[in-house]
């Protein structure tokens, strides 16, 4: 009897404290995500420099603490959300190793980016059996691109990832999702391409859209997909059918993007890897995500294993908008998208060869973008067995260091972990030694850094060619070839004139034959090289190795008059508008280049919508820390937007502070001065001499205070009434 006794009497302790608690600090919106001092990518994409690492799960907390010290501000974690598994059994829905992370980040101050795979196989999905149908009507065991299932089920997992800060602000930190979209064991390869979408649901809408469902031909039956692609051909669909598709995986993007803003507006939803021409339908996803100031983030490709900075897409330098982000539709909108995006420059640590390179490289990379990315630093922390020349996607590589001649080479293995740490030691060194000049940069934009490129010893950039040929001298627009004996006909060989590819014509024995063309007069650098591709990546002699050869003088050529041929203007964006144009001649210069940007008058719609509060039942306590979120379509990111409650019964209008649009949400304290009542939240803002305002569609109600001794007369009856309850039970006890 006492054990129940006392058992009661601490029940109703508890229950006491948690009315009282709950009378305090009632809060129905979400917390505040970020103070003044919590690290923001946003702000940091605006203000300063990424320097991010790619890590995998099983990442030690000294481990992670390494790249801390480094100067690392964001991680990317892979392995820590699986996308064919069931987290409803979890607390939040989410998994404990990747809610570890979220909490480090908190812990540390850092930006913090899960990776969450596309790749999904629907032969052992609990998600959708809705495989894709290639071109030839076989099916794939890959879910369908266009799956709206799989679309929701991922939109539900980013949704969870972006309310766990909000819901947890004193213990979880998650800035954003990293959507890998490499697609491994398919058939049409590692991406993406023209051969998907050929499946009977989004076929057969296409049909419907298009008015072409009743034509007696058309092979909509699921036992003539094999027809399809020959059918949309031969009837001349098949450029308005891809057009379709587009626009369709565009629409699933973009779906995502707005239910996942609705829950934090500042949560960034990004990919790997950069949206190129080859990989199909990614730019689409893009611009979905994207818009003119609501950027997604480009964790780009092209700087990844040659080139630094220099890889880095060179129309970007003149698309960055005063937010920060990059307006990179000329760059990667081939079919009219309009992508605005951070973009990142990713770097790997075999891809460069001489290991004082890597400094230079990671500082270039960021200053000439939003920063870098360093796939992987997992690599740091493998065994000496797994550190080897073969690249295997479950054990990442990086590259052994030659002390005597400064240069990184292909290592199978160490002789003792004592040469490991060594290396190690140089790659720490190396992102150090950027990190401190990337900070003095951001400090200082005229900053000139020392740091430069170093080379091996000029006798020995040849070793791997027994032989080259080619012509001392050429003339503007003649064709001419190039011969590169490795001593070995691998598929994986190729040349390079004026950083122009050559085309590859015959192996004459070893000696690999391509023709080339000149297309800029002057001295132009050649370069024979081993190139990795799907068929080849585990041969160590294709692990991406140039090799410069001799120059070629490229002389005065015949006259020769450029014809532009030039397509439409693209959409009128910031007040410009762009063209491309092409010399059909193949000239190789710009004389009388038509011009191919002009200002325009933009008729773009714009609008500012309340995210929230903006849903039934909600109610703020007088004093306590709140988030009004909202959503612009539009409006630039400097634009002040005035914030404002109407008293829904009195109609007056209080108002409450300025913000820029930048994040589209504003924190503060509801005033202790308010009357209570129910409320609506009014923003507004002004922009080229036109108002923009918005108003919440439902009420919300402002309550008592946050001092204990205004606790509301119901919730003291409440708490009275279950004490007296209690009280009653235990001297029912006391009486057994």
């Amino acid at each position: 009897m006492r054990i129940k006794l006392l058992l009661i009497i601490v029940v109703s302790i508890a229950v006491v404290f948690c009315y009282t608690n709950i009378a305090k600090t009632q809060e129905v919106g979400l917390s505040v995500p970020f103070g003044e001092n919590v690290l923001n990518v946003h702000s940091v994409c605006y203000s300063g420099k990424i320097k991010a690492v790619h890590l995998y799960d099983d990442t030690k907390s000294s481990e992670y603490a390494d790249m801390l010290n480094l100067g690392i501000n964001t991680f990317i974690i892979s392995g820590s959300l699986n996308n064919n598994v069931d987290y409803s059994n979890n607390v939040d829905n989410l998994s404990s190793n990747l809610k570890r992370f979220a909490e480090l980040a908190k812990q540390n101050n850092v930006i913090f980016f899960p990776v969450l795979k596309f790749r999904h196989f629907v032969s052992d999905s609990i998600v959708t059996k809705n495989n894709v149908v290639y071109s030839d009507g076989v099916n794939g065991d890959h879910v369908s691109l266009w799956d709206k299932t799989y679309w929701d089920h991922l939109t539900k997992t980013v949704k969870l990832l972006a309310s766990l800060s909000l819901k947890y602000p004193d213990q979880y930190k998650v800035d954003g999702v990293f959507f890998d979209f490499e697609l491994y064991d398919n058939k049409s390869g590692n991406y993406f391409d023209d051969t998907w979408g050929f499946e009977d649901e989004i076929f057969n809408k296409y049909l419907i859209e298009k008015k072409l469902n009743n034509i007696a031909s058309v092979p909509k039956a699921s036992n003539k997909k094999n027809q399809r692609y020959n059918w949309l051909k031969s009837k001349g669909y098949l450029p308005n059918y891809y057009k379709f598709l587009r626009l369709e995986i565009e629409n699933l993007a973009e779906k995502m993007k707005k239910e996942v803003k609705k829950v934090n507006s500042a949560f960034l939803i990004g990919a790997y890897p950069s949206p190129t021409e080859e990989r199909r339908y990614l730019a689409s996803i893009y611009d979905g995500w994207s818009e003119s100031n609501s950027p997604t983030i480009i964790w780009g490709t092209e700087t990844y294993y040659k080139g630094g900075s220099s890889s880095i897409p060179a129309k970007l330098k003149n698309d960055k908008r005063p937010q920060g982000h990059y307006n990179v539709s000329s760059v990667y909108g081939n079919n009219g998208e309009n992508i605005y995006a951070y973009y990142v420059g990713g770097l790997t640590n075999e891809g460069y060869k001489d290991v004082n390179n890597s400094a230079y490289n990671l500082y270039n990379v960021a200053k000439n973008s939003n920063g870098y990315w360093i796939f992987t630093a997992s690599s740091y922390f493998n065994s000496t067995e797994k550190i080897r020349g073969n690249y295997d996607y479950s054990v990442p590589k990086i590259k052994c260091y030659d002390q005597e001649t400064n240069y990184l080479f292909e290592c199978r293995t160490f002789s003792n972990n004592s040469d490991f740490n060594n290396l190690r030691s140089y790659y720490f060194e190396q992102i150090t030694t950027a990190n401190s000049e990337i900070n003095k940069l951001v400090s200082n934009k005229n900053y000139v850094t020392p740091l430069g490129i170093k080379t091996k010893p000029d006798e020995d950039i040849n070793l791997k060619i027994k032989s080259f040929s080619i012509p001392d001298s050429v003339k503007r627009g003649e064709n001419f070839q190039i011969e590169c004996d490795f001593g070995t006909a691998l598929p994986c060989i190729g040349a390079d004139h004026a950083g122009e590819r050559c085309t590859f014509v015959a192996f004459n024995g070893t000696k690999a034959v391509f023709d080339c063309k000149a297309r800029v007069e002057g001295l132009q650098k050649n370069y024979c090289y081993f190139k990795s591709n799907n068929t080849m990546q585990d041969d160590p002699k294709c692990n991406n190795e140039w090799h410069q050869i001799d120059s070629i003088e490229v002389l005065p050529g015949l006259p020769c008059t450029p014809n532009w041929v030039c397509g439409e203007w693209k959409d009128c964006i910031g007040g410009y508008q762009h063209k491309n144009c092409f010399d059909s001649n193949d000239c190789g210069v710009q004389t009388d280049k038509p011009n191919i940007w002009q200002s325009c008058q933009e008729t773009i719609p714009r609008s500012i919508i309340v995210y929230s509060p903006n849903s039934v039942g909600i109610s703020w306590i007088k004093g306590s820390k709140q988030t009004i979120r909202w959503s612009t379509k539009n409006l630039p990111w400097e634009s002040l937007i005035r914030i404002g409650f109407i008293n829904s019964n009195t109609g007056i209008e209080y108002f409450l502070g300025e913000k820029d649009n930048d994040v589209e949400q504003f924190y503060f304290t509801v005033p202790p001065d308010l009357p209570i009542g129910k409320y609506k939240v009014k923003l507004e803002t002004t922009y080229e001499g036109q108002t923009y305002s918005d108003i919440s569609d439902n009420d919300f109600d402002i309550v008592g205070t946050t001092s204990s001794q205004n606790i509301s007369q119901d919730t003291l009856a409440s708490i009275y009434s279950l004490i007296t309850k209690l009280i009653e039970q235990m001297s029912a006890l006391l009486r057994k």
